[in-house]
């Protein structure tokens, strides 16, 4: 209902029948309306983590799988973040807390020889029995499930028990997130969420996952039917590793990091797709016929006469006969002789790269970045990168590379961790130390550890261990940190090293002498730069 005040300014009545009044601008610019052409047609949903992803899961997770199969870039980031995050292989350092379990620091260092001892008998057996399909290394498997955590956004597996001979029958079953759906495909509740039971704290307590992949058609049955595991025993010991990157409060599953990217990509693949058919058409069609004739007339003035019909004679093939019989020549070469009006035109084959090359640069650096990639290395495009720019890109990505390492280490490698060294004890091939506590009373204790991954590559060698050198000297790190940061155990290299010294010893060989070689002076982004001119003595005369 409107009232008039005067002829020209209408007035908006509320139900009272008083002037409605309207608040003032946000003290907020992103949180304006209509006022904002940037934003008012930006209304994204205020929804729970859950929400948010329920429906777009599958297509997202899809579509970054094709990405991944399909699109050389994609591949090459996820395969270089594996190559960082997991490579070869973690090396287990075991570190039991000496003063919680009220041992000695030498028992604590000797308790920790045998829990390695015990994980990497398990991570390596011959006959690969830490695979529940009998097929993959420890290494192997944390591989694959690193992969299946960058492009799912999540990683699943179980533990299962196989006894078949083994020195272990704790092995891991490495599972499709596809298969971790609702019983029966039930509605989600507060107390369900996409195949996950939670209890009134929202903690995991079970998951309810397919028999089979919804969409293996030789799975048949198995594709119906479900199971539900319990996350953990009564004991505590894993048994369900389910790994995700948490971003929002109450997050249940995880969201595929191409998520962000996914249209960018698309995109730019067409773009790159487009280019590239075109380029192939300029450079198949060397040129083309401007004519009013029939093709055949065409095709005969230029000697293809082979698949045309014959046509009724008209004084235009009475010429074309005439040419043909009679043809002219250059040198070898012979000139084809057109009707009236017909002329050929050669196609320019070259193109203008230099937009499409910066288009597909800024895009893929874009998609690097959400990804927390480098593009160079993606693109294995190192054009105008200096030793400073390489090295600061380097540190940037292995700050991230810590990052992920310590989540997927709490979320998936400890569980496993936790599984085998339980059966250690259970199985008396770790013996628990004179007056501590039973592993099932302190497993936090027995458990503590260092995972050793892939380590830093120094950009310059020379200066980094010149670095590590210094540091030592100035008791600011140790040789432990030194040792790990580049993928080694530090006592691996003090044995292996005592051994080549005395080697060396009987064979009468002098170790070289390292001082020297530190003292080099190490490359540096102004060593292309011109000599300063050296004045002449006549000169300084």
């Amino acid at each position: 209902m409107a009232q008039h005040v005067s002829q020209n300014r209408p007035v908006l009545l509320d139900k009272r029948g008083n002037p409605m009044r309207f608040g003032g601008a946000s003290a907020f610019r992103g949180a304006g309306g209509t006022r904002s052409q940037a934003l008012a047609s930006w209304t994204p949903p205020l929804t729970d983590a859950d929400s948010t992803h329920r429906f777009a899961r599958d297509a997202i997770v899809a579509r970054a799988r094709d990405l991944y199969r399909n699109t050389p870039i994609a591949r090459s980031m996820v395969d270089g973040d594996v190559a960082r995050g997991v490579g070869a292989g973690w090396r287990l350092r075991s570190k039991p807390d000496h003063q919680a379990l009220q041992i000695s620091f030498e028992q604590a260092a000797e308790l920790g020889t045998a829990i390695e001892t015990n994980f990497r008998l398990w991570a390596n057996d011959a006959q690969r029995r830490c695979d529940a399909q009998r097929r993959r290394t420890f290494a192997k498997i944390m591989r694959l499930l690193w992969i299946q955590r960058r492009i799912d956004g999540e990683s699943l597996a179980v533990l299962r028990n196989r006894e078949d001979g083994g020195r272990f029958s704790t092995c891991v079953q490495v599972v499709s997130t596809d298969r971790l759906i609702n019983r029966n495909r039930m509605q989600d509740t507060d107390r369900l969420r996409a195949g996950v039971h939670l209890d009134a704290y929202g903690a995991p307590t079970a998951y309810d996952i397919l028999n089979g992949h919804p969409n293996d058609f030789y799975a048949f049955r198995k594709a119906q039917t479900w199971i539900t595991v319990p996350r953990a025993t009564q004991t505590g010991r894993p048994i369900v590793i389910h790994g995700f990157k948490d971003s929002e409060p109450d997050q249940t599953r995880g969201v595929s990091p191409f998520a962000p990217v996914l249209e960018t990509f698309r995109m730019t693949d067409k773009y790159v797709e487009s280019e590239i058919a075109s380029a192939v058409i300029g450079a198949t069609i060397g040129a083309f016929v401007k004519s009013g004739f029939d093709p055949a007339t065409v095709a005969q003035s230029l000697g293809n006469v082979a698949d045309v019909a014959d046509s009724a004679k008209g004084w235009q093939d009475i010429r074309l006969d005439h040419y043909e019989e009679n043809p002219v020549l250059f040198g070898d070469v012979r000139i084809p002789v057109f009707p009236p009006g017909d002329e050929l035109v050669l196609t320019n084959a070259s193109r203008d790269t230099g937009p499409f090359a910066e288009f597909v640069k800024t895009a893929y650096q874009m998609t690097a970045a959400a990804l927390g990639a480098a593009y160079p290395e993606a693109a294995q495009n190192w054009e105008g990168m200096s030793y400073s720019t390489l090295r600061g890109m380097y540190n940037t990505l292995w700050d991230k590379v810590v990052v992920d390492r310590s989540d997927f280490s709490d979320d998936t490698v400890f569980p496993i961790f936790y599984a085998v060294t339980e059966e250690g004890f259970a199985r008396g091939y770790i013996e628990t130390p004179d007056g501590a506590p039973d592993f099932w009373d302190m497993p936090e204790a027995y458990l503590s550890a260092l995972w050793i991954g892939p380590g830093q590559k120094h950009i310059d060698p020379i200066k980094g261990y010149q670095a590590s050198e210094i540091g030592l000297d100035a008791n600011l790190t140790s040789l432990e940190e030194q040792a790990a940061q580049q993928g080694h155990d530090w006592r691996d290299l003090i044995d292996q090293r005592s051994h080549e010294l005395a080697y060396m010893a009987e064979r009468n060989v002098t170790p070289h002498d390292s001082a020297s070689a530190m003292a080099v002076t190490a490359p540096s982004d102004l060593e292309t730069a011109p000599p300063q001119p050296v004045p002449s003595q006549t000169a300084q005369r």
